[in-house]
């Protein structure tokens, strides 16, 4: 490429002739090389104004409970990414689809947004809702593909509105606390809402997935 072997070449080359030859990446790749810094470091990664979990399941989902089950799941991830900024949602969001690959089959993609009576980042409270929401979206006879939340309205827990009409929110719940600092010793899961994952006809497919050398002391090639 022009006689360029090395890095210190590629560091020293003419500007202007890779930038018309392999675009502004290659100018970028340069200039990074001579410590000319292209990128700005974020020092600080802003809070999620948005917090959506979902996932495609491996075969086509026909039962109600299965769904729930999934969203349980989806829930307890949720939350936890929002108790880590230390936010509160005032918005819930569900939804389910069909395959939209596979018009020949009946289509069904409803969702819903449920605005929360109090802002809450308290996983029981928020899968409450989502279970009955989903019962309000679900309809039999049709094969579901996918599923999810979305936690919205994100605030920090510090911002509390009172209300009148309903008892005021504990923002510190102990019992998150405690589940948060399980599932973060001994791994994500190993402390569940009773109906998150118990079935496993939702879950991907992984006949083809990478095994975990790095992390699975099963999985390490013997030789």
């Amino acid at each position: 490429m022009h006689g360029i072997q090395t890095v210190q070449e590629l560091r020293t080359a003419h500007a202007p002739t890779l930038r018309s030859e392999f675009g502004v990446v290659m100018e970028k790749t340069q200039r990074e090389l001579q410590e000319i810094s292209c990128i700005a470091l974020e020092e600080h990664v802003p809070d999620k104004q948005q917090i959506v979990n979902s996932r495609s399941f491996g075969k086509p989902v026909t039962e109600l409970a299965v769904i729930q089950d999934a969203l349980s799941v989806f829930v307890a991830n949720g939350t936890a990414k929002l108790r880590a900024q230390n936010g509160q949602a005032a918005l819930l969001q569900v939804f389910l689809q069909t395959n939209r690959f596979k018009p020949e089959q009946p289509q069904y993609n409803p969702c819903m947004a449920v605005p929360l009576p109090q802002p809450t980042n308290d996983s029981l409270v928020i899968n409450r809702w989502v279970q009955h929401v989903a019962g309000l979206l679900w309809r039999d006879g049709y094969n579901y593909k996918k599923a999810g939340i979305m936690l919205g309205d994100i605030s920090p827990i510090s911002m509390v509105q009172g209300d009148l009409l309903e008892p005021q929110a504990n923002g510190g719940n102990r019992l998150m606390k405690a589940i948060d600092g399980l599932n973060s010793r001994f791994g994500r899961g190993t402390v569940k809402v009773s109906t998150g994952g118990m079935r496993k006809e939702w879950g991907m497919r992984q006949e083809r997935k990478s095994p975990n050398y790095t992390t699975d002391w099963s999985e390490v090639p013997v030789v």
